[in-house]
């Protein structure tokens, strides 16, 4: 079974926050990206998003580990695709489970 390109996103940006790897975890986010923190704790942009995650790992003493727990992932056709498009396709994340309580780093 082949899978879904955004499982293997996710993957890649687990293992690039393991690994500390914040050129990686760049390159994944854009330019315009929020990482909410905690509940009403956003960072917005590349800069502030990597200041945040280099905060989070020395939080954790440089040994924080993320994995999935679970995934479920479904996709969709949209219904009517724009003039001279081809059909969208709507992606939602459900049951992913990583939870990290970062609530004492800021």
């Amino acid at each position: 079974m082949t899978r879904h390109p955004i499982e293997l996103q996710i993957e890649r940006a687990d293992r690039a926050i393991n690994c500390e790897d914040f050129d990686t975890l760049m390159d994944i986010y854009s330019d315009d990206a929020v990482l909410v923190v905690k509940p009403g704790m956003n960072v917005v942009g590349k800069v502030e998003i990597r200041k945040a995650l280099q905060a989070i790992a020395e939080y954790f003493n440089h040994s924080l580990e993320v994995r999935q727990a679970g995934m479920k992932i479904r996709s969709a056709k949209m219904p009517k695709p724009r003039p001279s498009r081809d059909a969208s396709t709507a992606v939602e994340v459900v049951d992913s489970k990583c939870v990290l309580d970062l609530s004492a780093l800021f």
